[in-house]
């Protein structure tokens, strides 16, 4: 092959990568804003609205785990508002409504 043919066919190559990285990349945000959750440890007092369809709670003694989706988690993290313990699990730093700046 000449370098005309060679540097023609590197870049279909690069073409069809960046129209399969699209598609991919959409999947993974559709992912991660629908279906992704983690629980989170939020003291008892916290307000949490038994409605919204991103939260659901479960009992546990004299902790409550919060299960909140990645956006909300985002948001948490942005103000401050999540620290993850020794342990492993993550915990929610305030009660009642969140920090309205970054603490940074």
């Amino acid at each position: 092959m000449d370098n005309r043919c060679q540097s023609k066919w590197i870049s279909n190559k690069r073409l069809v990568f960046s129209v399969l990285l699209v598609p991919a990349a959409v999947v993974a945000l559709v992912y991660g804003f629908i279906f992704h959750s983690t629980l989170i440890m939020v003291q008892p007092s916290d307000e949490v609205e038994e409605d919204s369809p991103h939260e659901t709670i479960q009992h546990v003694s004299e902790w409550l785990d919060l299960d909140l989706r990645e956006p909300a988690i985002i948001r948490d993290v942005t103000v401050g508002g999540l620290v993850r313990l020794e342990s492993g699990a993550i915990k929610r730093t305030y009660s009642g409504k969140p920090p309205s700046a970054c603490p940074t």
